[in-house]
This record gives structure tokens, C-alpha cells and sequence, in this order.
């Protein structure tokens, strides 16, 4: 099995595209015998083999403090692929750093006029709200049947075929309520904070100092006691079929006759993964980088 990894930028979501060797090898045979450039003979490349497109889940019990993550997890345990719970450990710390303060004295007389600037350590005691989610995400035996059980590896060659939508992960409504947590207020009393008002423009530097109480104790201890442990699974998302070929380019990269252009890709067949984790529906369109060579004794050919 042939599979081609993308990696998108800010989230920690992996898309890929898998075919079948022989499919990739009937792809090769039908390359473009003819000198030119022709782009519809390039969507015929394309959708001689199926392309599937597949997303990537992480199973296990880890800490995952985005809570769009979390809901589009939900809404995929209604499928009846995954199970799902999340647990919150949440408590407020007291802690006391040093700071560096920055101090300016001006003074002048009849004939003078002079300015001081000195530095002085103090204590500043801060409050820190400490908050974690750690969810818990199972197969069923449906979503064992669907998911591809190992992790594919990236090739640098196919990374240039596809590229990964720009949806990401979306609001979903598949029956999965959104998250209600009650809020936790500053326990300590504040009040009665000694020290001197800490004016933060004038803070030069600052040394975190130990955390001298905390508030709950017990979520603290029960949260640094979870033994995390997952596994990344990948269902499929969709079938992938190119609809045009548009901006081809001749070029010459190091002594070989090359084509670089973009091609309109679109969704089919979404399956509800697609449309929870992968924000595709049928007929989502998205344009990705194509590269061609060409071959004396068989003509333009997909890289």
C-alpha cells in the first residue's frame, strides 16, 4: 500500500491519500504519450486509479485542551465508531515570584536638574488558574473494521500531489451537546495579599518562584497520576477525483522537460468522518500543486 501524508500547519491534523501499487503502476502506464501539454489527458491520469483520502484520530486517553477538538470528538462517537469521555482536572495555585523593579527619581535644584534610576527586588504574589482536559477515545468494534490500524509514513515525493483543505475541523451538529463546565473561582483571599502594588511597566524581570499552596490538591495529584498513553488510526474521509487541470507550465529542472500547474480536486462519496473531522462534504473543491515529466519513450507522466 502506497500512501501520501499531509501535515497541516497549525492544529495537529494529518490528512492522506492512499492507493494501490498496481493502481499507481497503471497510473504510470497511462502517461501522456503525445509532445504536448494537454490538461484533460492530465485528469485522465489522475482518475485512472480511485484515490480515497483519509483522516487521522488519535486513540487512547491523552490531554487535549482544544475544545473544538473535542466536540468534533463527541460528534464522532454518535457515528458508533469511537467511544468517547472527557475528564477535567482544575485547580488554582498560589505562587510568589521575585521581580526586578525599575525606579526613577528626579530631582533638581535652582542651577540643576538630575534623574536617578535605581532597581529593587520584591516579592509579587500571583494566582494561577491551572486547567486540563484529558479525554478518553476508544475503537468500537465498528470503528475497528473501518480504521486502518497503522500509522502510513510521508514520502516527499507525493507530498507535492495533494495539498490539505483549508477547513480543518468545523462546528458539527450529530446529535453531541456542547461541553458545560461550571466556573471555578479564586479561592485564596485576595484581600489580604501583602506586598506592594506590582506596576507592570515598570517591571524589568521576573523569576517564577515556587507555587506555596494550591486549591484542589486532590484534582492536582489525580491529574498528574493518569498514565497517558495513544495511537493515531486513520478513517477514511472521502474518495478524491480530479475535475480539471489548470496554469500548465512548461519548464526545465535540471536537465528534464517539467510541467507544473494546479488541479481542481473534488470530494466524493464523504463518509461522516469526512464531514466531522475533515469539514468535507460532496462536491467540496480544493486546488492542489501537480507536477509532470516528461519522457521520451513515454510522454508526459505524473511525478
Amino acid at each position: 500500500m502506497f500512501v501520501i501524508l499531509i501535515i497541516k500547519r497549525n492544529m495537529i491534523r494529518i490528512f492522506s491519500f492512499t492507493v494501490s501499487l498496481a493502481a499507481l503502476l497503471f497510473m504510470a502506464a497511462a502517461c501522456q504519450s503525445s509532445d504536448s501539454l494537454d490538461p484533460k489527458n492530465v485528469v485522465s491520469q489522475f482518475n485512472s486509479a480511485p484515490v480515497t483520502r483519509y483522516v487521522s484520530v488519535k486513540a487512547g486517553t491523552y490531554e487535549c485542551n482544544d475544545a473544538a477538538e473535542r466536540q468534533a470528538l463527541a460528534a464522532l462517537s454518535t457515528t458508533g465508531l469511537i467511544s468517547y469521555s472527557v475528564d477535567r482536572y482544575a485547580w488554582w495555585e498560589k505562587q510568589v515570584d521575585r521581580v526586578k523593579m525599575k525606579y526613577t527619581v528626579q530631582g533638581s535644584g535652582y542651577w540643576y536638574r538630575d534623574v536617578t534610576v535605581y532597581h529593587k527586588w520584591v516579592d509579587d504574589v500571583v494566582y494561577n488558574f491551572c486547567d486540563h482536559y484529558v479525554v478518553t477515545v476508544w475503537l468500537t468494534r465498528k470503528g475497528e473494521k473501518m480504521a486502518l490500524p497503522n500509522g502510513p509514513a510521508p514520502t516527499s515525493a507525493s507530498e507535492a500531489l495533494f495539498a490539505p483543505l483549508a477547513t480543518g475541523v468545523r462546528p458539527v451538529s450529530f446529535g453531541a451537546g456542547a461541553e458545560t463546565w461550571s466556573d471555578i473561582l479564586n479561592p485564596f483571599d485576595i484581600s489580604a495579599q501583602a506586598g506592594p502594588v506590582i506596576e507592570e511597566d515598570k517591571v524589568v524581570e521576573r523569576i517564577p518562584g515556587e507555587v506555596v499552596s494550591r486549591v484542589d490538591e486532590s484534582r492536582y495529584t489525580a491529574y498528574n497520576a493518569i498514565r497517558q498513553e495513544s495511537r493515531t488510526v486513520y478513517f477514511p474521509s472521502c474518495t478524491v477525483k480530479a475535475v480539471k487541470v489548470m496554469n500548465l507550465m512548461p519548464t526545465v529542472m535540471d536537465g528534464m522537460r517539467k510541467a507544473k500547474g494546479d488541479v481542481i480536486l473534488r470530494a466524493r462519496k464523504v463518509t461522516p468522518v469526512g464531514k466531522i473531522m475533515d469539514g468535507v462534504d460532496n462536491g467540496t473543491q480544493w486546488s492542489a500543486p501537480v507536477t509532470l515529466t516528461y519522457y521520451a519513450d513515454r510522454g508526459w507522466c505524473l511525478d
